[in-house]
């Protein structure tokens, strides 16, 4: 051993020598403190792992990939999946995507927000939507992003049409001698509070407020289904559910095929040599409540208003 190669080695046993007296001291002293931010330090780094193994494996695929994105359930929070897509636009192994619908919608905004961010996505890579059991309402108007809409024949699909609902507790305050008392600057400050019914005039202003939004829907149609004519839209768009091969016979969807398909028949397009890739994105946040399995409560508590402007089957 050389001259510096013993140094180099002292001082690497002093480090970790003083490194282990320190760690062995903090957990003498503070036994629950010192285990828990060891335990955190732990998880980040191996997080960070985790999102180092997706990036590497990226890097080495070069005849490209199809993206995957998976919307599932009612869609309550736009942020995940356009974070994907965001993804998918930045990565240039990802040569199309295929956004895989099981849901039967959600909210206007976030039906809105992710329709908006696939239609960004499309005008530099290919988007093929892939139907599961149901696709439905908001999740329909997600699918009109793409550039072509593949349905199981048994696909609930359809449901084009928005719904706005509150609880009215006016009838059960009375029974238990309850009372809300409101005071407005203006009449139609609280014209959906759950404490008082509707007068006309406020059925009125809320009616033309889901016409407007209805509107909005069947423009995203139209837009996103060129091939489609408005009467067309219109016809069907009255809320009717229908299944995957109805919809095929009304123009909603262009061809009926399994996931499996939608990935060849867009690999296909692409030019890839079969079998063909694919790659999702970690749509999840790291986060000590992610890691304690709280995050999905969010999409199971209710709002705690009441009220929600949805494009959802119902």
């Amino acid at each position: 051993m050389t001259r510096n190669q013993l140094i180099v080695s002292t001082i690497r046993g002093f480090e970790s020598l003083s490194l282990r007296h320190l760690i062995e001291g903090m957990l003498k002293k503070h036994p629950f403190i010192s285990s828990t931010l060891i335990l955190f330090v732990l998880l980040l780094v191996f997080s960070a792992l985790l999102n180092l193994t997706q990036v590497q494996r990226i890097s080495f695929l070069k005849e490209g990939v199809v993206g995957v994105i998976k919307i599932k359930g009612i869609i309550l929070d736009p942020d995940p999946v356009v974070a994907q897509i965001r993804k998918m636009e930045q990565t240039h192994s990802v040569r199309g995507v295929i956004v895989r619908l099981d849901s039967p919608g959600g909210g206007v905004a976030a039906s809105q927000e992710i329709y908006d961010a696939l239609n960004e996505l499309r005008k530099m890579k290919p988007v093929y939507t892939s139907m599961g059991a149901v696709a439905a309402s908001g999740a329909y108007y997600i699918a009109c992003a793409s550039d072509r809409i593949f349905a199981n024949p048994g696909t609930i699909t359809g449901s084009i049409g928005v719904l706005l609902q509150w609880f009215n507790l006016e009838e059960l305050g009375k029974k238990i001698g309850a009372e809300a008392i409101t005071i407005t600057s203006v009449p139609n400050k609280d014209l959906m509070s759950m404490f008082h019914g509707l007068e006309n005039s406020q059925r009125v202003i809320l009616q033309e407020l889901v016409n407007d939004t209805h509107e909005q829907f069947i423009q995203a149609i139209l837009k996103g289904r060129e091939q489609l004519l408005e009467d067309q839209v219109r016809a069907v768009a009255d809320g009717r559910v229908v299944v995957g091969n109805r919809a095929a016979a009304m123009g909603l969807v262009d061809e009926l095929g399994s996931f499996s398909q939608v990935i060849w028949s867009l690999g296909k397009k692409l030019n890839l040599q079969e079998p063909i890739q694919t790659i999702e994105f970690d749509s999840t946040s790291f986060s000590l409540i992610s890691l304690l399995g709280l995050a999905p409560l969010k999409e199971i508590l209710p709002d705690p208003t009441g009220i929600r402007l949805s494009y959802l089957l119902q």
